[in-house]
């Protein structure tokens, strides 16, 4: 059980930092958007 959990939360902080590097990159495509219109 205790395994278990351990590798839970591993998968949570490795899914965190995948979405955080989607998340950059969303942002910068949104930057080049608005320079784009501007």
């Amino acid at each position: 059980m205790e395994s278990h959990l351990q590798w839970l939360m591993q998968e949570k902080s490795r899914l965190e930092r995948e979405l955080n590097v989607v998340d950059k990159q969303l942002e910068e495509k949104r930057m080049r958007l608005t320079e784009r219109t501007a």
